[in-house]
């Protein structure tokens, strides 16, 4: 005998919608339309669900997948923003190493700004043999 692996699986979101789109279209039960498929049936309710939600088939109160794709964006920022609240050394290296390459920048532009105005630069020296 074969065990079945409850090992959660991603599905593209073509497979997605075409699972739904047969239960939506043929009008028969998820359980035969994920058995045809060969996924399971409960996973495939949650699709069904999601859907109706989407289309504000459902009743409101329940999240639409932008706002879920919106709410795990906007928590992942909030743990990022935290663990730089929580480990203040990172943020201050982090700051330190941006200043030192402000730093490095303006003064490599500064000495090229110096460099072509000395009267010894060759452009000082073309300018005096025209002149």
């Amino acid at each position: 005998m074969s065990k079945k692996s409850y090992t959660s699986q991603r599905y593209t979101s073509e497979c997605t919608k075409h699972a739904v789109e047969l239960v939506r279209s043929s009008g028969r039960r998820v359980t035969d339309v994920a058995r045809e498929l060969g996924v399971s049936t409960e996973g495939r309710r949650g699709w069904v669900k999601q859907a109706k939600i989407d289309r504000d088939e459902e009743p409101t109160g329940a999240l639409t997948t932008a706002e879920r794709e919106e709410l795990t964006r906007l928590r992942k920022r909030d743990r990022e923003q935290q663990v730089d609240h929580q480990n203040p050394e990172k943020s201050l290296a982090f700051f330190a190493k941006e200043m030192k390459q402000a730093r490095s920048t303006a003064s490599s532009t500064r000495a090229a700004r110096v460099a072509s105005s000395s009267p010894t630069s060759p452009a000082h020296a073309a300018d005096r043999a025209q002149g």
